[in-house]
């Protein structure tokens, strides 16, 4: 079985079950994935994009292609970028409204926003470096999954005003609720991507719902505007 590299030196261990604490070469610490947790949390404390994929490139810097590090780059997509014209696909989940309003877009624009969220050259990097395909769809899905969920669903619905006055948060949950509900029914219909990740996105739009709408009574409500396949 191959041995560990060491992020900083490159030495190799002779064997992964003979791993050491310290690298034998430079006494670098060998380190596992669960040992980022803490740097990655601290980076994503910044509330200005900028700052937060600076402080996320120092970390890609000290800890060469680690999954966790690299995923978290990867779903901040294009937001630390500042001037230029307004562009959504600097949204990263922006693309999933393909889905979500459909009619709003040209069959090409919608094979090419999909064809970036799932496919693109940082999307099959990221992969590559994940434990298992599964670990990487559902961690890379539930993030966008919750950002669209928050953004493109609930705070254009709870913006929204009839006859001049603010919605109450139930008739907002409704009406996201019927929103994700079209949103499920266009994944189901869809032939992109492959059925499995379909059914990854789907899922964790849902999970998405009741995250956002937490303790709101939000999954009996979801689960009425649903059919059962969806």
């Amino acid at each position: 079985m191959p041995g560990a590299v060491c992020s900083k030196c490159g030495f190799t261990t002779l064997y992964d079950l003979e791993k050491p604490v310290f690298c034998a070469k430079c006494a670098n610490r060998f380190r596992t994935g669960e040992d980022f947790d803490d740097e990655i949390k601290l980076a994503l404390k910044a509330e200005d994009f900028a700052l937060r994929y600076k402080n996320l490139c120092s970390l890609r810097e000290k800890y060469a292609d680690a999954y966790k590090i690299e995923l978290e780059i990867l779903c901040l997509g294009r937001l630390h970028e500042r001037g230029g014209k307004p562009d959504f696909y600097r949204i990263p989940y922006w693309p999933l409204a393909a889905f979500d309003t459909p009619k709003e877009f040209s069959k090409k624009d919608r094979e090419k926003m999909l064809k970036i969220f799932f496919e693109s050259g940082e999307v099959l990097r990221v992969l590559a470096l994940a434990p298992s395909e599964d670990t990487f769809w559902n961690d890379y899905l539930f993030r966008m999954s919750m950002g669209y969920v928050e953004l493109f669903i609930k705070s254009s619905n709870a913006n929204s005003t009839f006859l001049g006055f603010r919605r109450r948060l139930g008739d907002t949950m409704k009406r996201c609720a019927y929103q994700l509900g079209g949103m499920l029914a266009a994944i189901h219909d869809s032939v992109y991507p492959d059925p499995c990740i379909r059914k990854t996105l789907s899922e964790n739009l849902k999970k998405a719902f009741l995250c956002v709408f937490d303790g709101q009574n939000a999954e009996s409500i979801l689960n009425s505007v649903l059919h059962p396949e969806k």
